[in-house]
């Protein structure tokens, strides 16, 4: 993307960032159905086309937001011609050698333009540089835009929480090999 610029996040940049509307639109979400019998357990998940697009708002405030990024090593900024596009905190999960992306944001006027896979290509890049090996990111089951950038970008499912969010919603995981 032309005259893009990715850098880490200054004081300044905070309330911007706050004030992005994190919300999203989807038509499809990922509907888990789990089966006990036999001493075995079965999860699946299964692609599911809704009757109608639903607007989701994003599961964290602005307190929530800040409490996080407080405990972030990173906050990467994607600003071009000082007009801020979106954001992505980072942080290390110790001993595991892996970054954990918190929160990627993209301003709703900048999505679908490559800010996202920006963003995502510089939390690679932030992790090689620190010797990481992986790269771990959760999401909403409803949040079919952020899984489908994250399977473009190579990102694989690996796991869930079915009580992570407060509002109830599943937390899928996804992770990527730093190359």
């Amino acid at each position: 993307m032309a005259g893009l610029t990715i850098r880490p996040a200054l004081i300044g940049d905070m309330q911007e960032c706050l004030e992005f509307d994190a919300s999203y639109a989807t038509e499809y979400v990922w509907q888990m159905e789990s089966h006990a019998s036999s001493g075995e357990i079965r999860v699946s998940f299964r692609h599911v086309r809704l009757p109608r697009s639903m607007r989701v708002e994003y599961p964290r405030d602005a307190e929530a937001l800040l409490a996080e990024w407080r405990l972030r090593e990173m906050l990467l900024v994607a600003e071009r011609d000082r007009v801020k596009l979106g954001y992505v905190s980072l942080g290390v999960q110790p001993g595991q050698r892996v970054a954990q992306i918190g929160d990627l944001i993209v301003g709703r006027m900048y999505r679908r333009t490559g800010v996202g896979s920006a963003l995502i290509g510089a939390a690679l890049r932030w992790a090689r540089d620190r010797g990481l090996k992986q790269v771990a990111i959760e999401v909403q089951t409803k949040n079919h835009p952020a899984i489908s950038l994250l399977n473009k970008l190579g990102f694989t499912f690996c796991g869930f929480n079915d009580r992570h969010y407060l509002n109830r919603d599943i937390a899928l995981f996804f992770s990527r090999r730093v190359r």
